[in-house]
């Protein structure tokens, strides 16, 4: 926007629009409250239909800008059709998150409550669930580098291991790579793109080389499931300076993607 708040934020095609109040703070004279972040698509095919939304509000934030409280709204809604039969489920999650920094400005916890309901509609029955979980994300540090995010709930646990070595990179410029922003957001997308944009606090000093996912879920007859995966990253830097040029993303010796950085030049 013209008076430097952020509009929109287009990720994977997927577009987050900001909007705000219409009253600009008097000790904040380039900033308007950020009241809502909508984002939400649709797929369609001969016999299927889904719409995904998400819509973050009540966004209270600190004295530097970092974002401490907030609630999101989830909804995934489905129907189908087909030869006479028919069936449609509507999934919708609210998550109040509140979360915490260290004092150089680093997320420490991220305390969430989750109030769920779903409701399945097959060939005119009606079936309603409901349900409700809270979860404490923890982020673990050494020294300035995040080193793992995770948290469980009682239908499991989940985290992110992060690893260094020689040839992972100093962040002198701050910046939530993809990897640092899905660490620190892990349930959210909403969260993920406020990571990219510095909303949550600053980031590991250092880059990591690898990031381990793993996830423990636990289903109504108490079998337990353990998943894990590790992704490898290697980093090109620009020319004589400490900026990030490239992160390639590696899983199992497999290519996984490459995030492309580009910078403008600015001026007083």
């Amino acid at each position: 926007n013209g008076d430097g708040t952020i509009a929109k934020v287009v990720c994977d095609g997927n577009e987050y629009v900001f909007e705000y109040d219409g009253v600009t703070r008097a000790d904040q004279p380039a900033s308007r409250k950020l009241l809502r972040i909508v984002s939400s698509y649709t797929y369609n095919d001969a016999v299927s239909h889904e719409s995904v939304k998400s819509i973050g509000s009540g966004f209270q934030f600190d004295k530097n800008g970092f974002l401490i409280s907030y609630t999101e709204e989830q909804i995934d809604s489905y129907s189908y059709n087909s030869n006479g039969q028919s069936s449609s489920s509507t999934e919708r999650e609210i998550y109040k998150s509140s979360l915490n920094y260290n004092a150089k400005g680093r997320l420490l916890s991220n305390s969430v409550t989750c109030n769920w309901e779903d409701v399945t509609i097959e060939n005119g029955v009606k079936e309603t669930e409901k349900g409700s979980d809270k979860v404490t994300i923890n982020y673990d540090y050494s020294g300035d580098v995040l080193t793992k995010v995770g948290g469980a709930t009682s239908e499991g646990s989940y985290s992110w291991s992060f690893g260094y070595d020689s040839t992972s990179p100093s962040n002198y410029y701050n910046i939530f790579t993809p990897n640092l922003a899905v660490g620190v957001s892990i349930y959210s997308h909403i969260l993920y793109i406020l990571a990219t944009q510095g909303y949550l606090g600053n980031a590991s000093a250092t880059l990591p080389s690898t990031m381990t996912s793993r996830s423990v879920d636990k289903d109504d007859d108490g079998e337990v499931e353990v998943e894990t995966e590790t992704y490898n990253f290697t980093y090109t830097m620009w020319d004589n300076t400490q900026k990030v040029k490239t992160v390639e993303t590696w899983s199992n010796g497999i290519p996984y993607g490459v995030v492309r950085f580009n910078y403008s030049i600015y001026s007083e």
